[in-house]
């Protein structure tokens, strides 16, 4: 959606996007109704092969070639490998939660207002000092890049002069935060992606100590002046001249 993405639908979008990606890694109340499901499932497993007299067998796959049936075998198993830990939020749902809020931020960042963007950023760098483990990997790795979208965004609005509203409130905890990532993390990538990271928020802490200005040009996008010479190009319309005059100055 671009420059279209802001307002009361960037608010809801952003504040839904937060609310998945922060949602706590283990769910007690989920859990033991998963065990109460899988307890009743076993119970109606075992009638069913009392009844039988031995294990049931499976009529599904009478009618299905032999090669379809084992597709559909390995496809089953891929589609349980999809499954999150009992009682566990899909980390792989948190993470493109992140993901998606950073695309966002990196597009639009004015749009999401900056309580939303401050909120996640927080996130971002809580998902990285506690959420450590190596099934949390892909989780880190969208925290990582939210935080690379969100210096692409400051840089992209120092460069058009464009303000915010928000900004880099604690550079050197973040600094630190990072570095202390891409020291210890178990997951390569997401200390491969703290160290890109750290290289941006270098750059840019260098950047924000110039000054913001730049060389003045003239209509026609040719420079008006440098250190040293004076140009002054005329037109032929004002004064018969077509060469330019430069000066020299000592």
């Amino acid at each position: 959606m671009g420059e279209t993405f802001r307002g009361d639908v960037a608010q809801k979008v952003g504040e839904a996007l937060l609310s998945v990606a922060g949602r706590r890694g283990r769910r007690p109340k989920t859990e033991a109704r998963q065990a109460r499901e899988d307890r009743l499932q076993q119970l109606k497993n075992q009638e069913a092969a009392d009844a039988w007299g031995g294990a049931v067998p499976d009529m599904s796959d009478e009618d299905v070639p032999e090669e379809e049936r084992i597709r559909n075998q390995f496809m089953s198993q891929i589609v349980s490998g999809w499954e999150s830990k009992r009682g566990a939020e899909d980390v792989r749902i948190r993470a493109s939660a992140v993901s998606i809020f950073a695309h966002a931020v990196e597009t639009n960042p004015a749009g999401m207002g900056a309580k939303l963007v401050s909120t996640a950023v927080d996130l971002s760098v809580n998902i990285l000092q506690l959420e450590r483990g190596g099934e949390t990997g892909i989780l880190r790795r969208a925290a990582v890049l939210l935080t690379m979208s969100f210096l692409r965004a400051l840089e992209k609005a120092r460069e058009r002069r464009q303000r915010l509203g928000f900004g880099m409130a604690n550079p050197d905890d973040l600094t630190r935060i990072l570095r202390y990532v891409a020291d210890t993390d178990i997951d390569g990538l997401v200390k491969q992606h703290a160290l890109d990271v750290l290289e941006s928020l270098e750059n840019w802490k260098a950047g924000a100590l110039l000054p913001e200005c730049a060389p003045p040009r003239a209509a026609d996008g040719g420079l008006t002046r440098l250190v040293g010479l004076s140009v002054a190009p005329e037109l032929p319309s004002s004064r018969g001249r077509v060469k330019p005059v430069i000066e020299e100055v000592d």
